[in-house]
C-alpha cells in the first residue's frame, strides 16, 4: 500500500499527512499539515458566515430570495 498523498498535492505542501473529517458531510480527506490547517480555517470561516452545519438559518436569510428554502420538509 502506498503512502497517502495530500489531496491538494503541490509545491506548497508541508508536514505529514492527516485525515481531515469535513464537518459538513463527514467525508475524510488526506491533507498535509499546511492544507489541513487551511481547510480547518476556511471551513470555520464559511460556517460562521453561512451556517453550513447549523439547523437554523443564518441571520439575514430570506426565503423569498431566489425561491430558496432552508430544509427539505
Amino acid at each position: 500500500m502506498s503512502d497517502p498523498t495530500c489531496n491538494k498535492a503541490g509545491p506548497d505542501c508541508e508536514g505529514g499527512i492527516h485525515l481531515w473529517d469535513r464537518p459538513s458531510d463527514g467525508t475524510l480527506w488526506p491533507k498535509c499539515t499546511y492544507h489541513y490547517n487551511e481547510a480547518v480555517h476556511e471551513f470555520a470561516r464559511i460556517d460562521s458566515h453561512y451556517g453550513v452545519t447549523s439547523d437554523v438559518p443564518p441571520a439575514g436569510f430570506d426565503p423569498t430570495d431566489c425561491g430558496e428554502v432552508w430544509d427539505d420538509e
